[in-house]
């Protein structure tokens, strides 16, 4: 399936196909405001590359020491050096990367502290500027963040989303989610690109293959929740638990806080609700 990849060894314009094998011809994309299909790969950037099967890629070549990038504003998709670099040893005079926000992909978006080799990653920055990775000891700087343990989660695929309760303005960035990766694949998330939801009614978009779903839910204080299926089947939902759903089943989640009922909309591939 797919996989975020990035160029670790030293050179310009080198087609994927003699980097990478077992590729499925013609899906390799970069990401300029928008996912644009290349032939090509070049230093510090990231890219999306479909794989029939599963293995591993040995790069030959000298291995990237140091790479300064140039970052845009909002999402960035970047690749690193011929060595792994943790994120917060990444040298970032303006304090454009938002904490939170690098994120690899293994099967969904998953959080990430360290940028590997001949990997692509997304990382959301706060303005223009420049960031760069060097060998050179400097001091590390705070770049994890991890959302309180009080507020409500539900995970869907070691993805997880975050609601009932509001979170300080500094830190809403640092819930914010990449780009929804190509099709076919998994993805889970509030809508506005976001894994935290503070309003009282939020929309859920699924992109899912149709496999059953396995549901986690972490819900606080005593709260009582209600999953209700396409077909009117309602499971209360309270404390800690596991559900699985059929990939083809709409369902809505419906909450009551502070006496305010809340609606969440869970939209699956073929469902149309308003």
């Amino acid at each position: 399936g797919w996989d975020l990849v990035g160029l670790p060894i030293a050179g310009e314009n080198i087609p994927y196909n003699e980097l990478f094998s077992g590729v499925v011809e013609g899906t390799i994309y970069e990401f300029e405001g928008s996912y644009e299909q290349v032939s090509t790969l070049d230093p510090g950037n990231g890219y999306w590359l479909m794989f029939e099967n599963g293995g591993t890629t040995v790069f030959s070549g000298d291995p990237i020491q140091d790479l300064t990038l140039s970052l845009s504003q909002d999402w960035n998709l970047i690749s690193g050096t011929g060595s792994s670099v943790s994120v917060s040893s990444i040298e970032d005079p303006d304090g454009l990367i938002i904490p939170g926000t690098v994120y690899g992909f293994d099967e969904t978006y998953i959080n990430d502290d360290t940028i590997e080799p001949g990997k692509g990653y997304w990382l959301r920055s706060s303005g223009e500027g420049e960031i760069t990775f060097s060998g050179l000891a400097h001091a590390e700087r705070k770049s994890s963040f991890y959302p309180p343990d009080h507020l409500n989660r539900i995970t869907i695929n070691n993805m997880s989303l975050y609601f009932g309760m509001d979170v300080p303005e500094k830190e809403i960035l640092s819930y914010s989610l990449p780009p929804m990766p190509p099709s076919p694949a998994t993805d889970f998330r509030f809508s506005g690109d976001t894994k935290l939801c503070t309003l009282d009614e939020c929309l859920v978009q699924i992109m899912n293959d149709g496999q059953p779903i396995i549901v986690n839910y972490d819900i606080k204080d005593g709260e009582v929740w209600e999953i209700v299926d396409g077909s009117g089947h309602v499971t209360p939902c309270s404390g800690v638990q596991i559900l699985e759903l059929n990939g083809g089943i709409c369902m809505k989640l419906y909450a009551s806080y502070y006496c305010v009922v809340c609606c969440y909309y869970f939209l699956i591939q073929g469902c149309n609700y308003p």
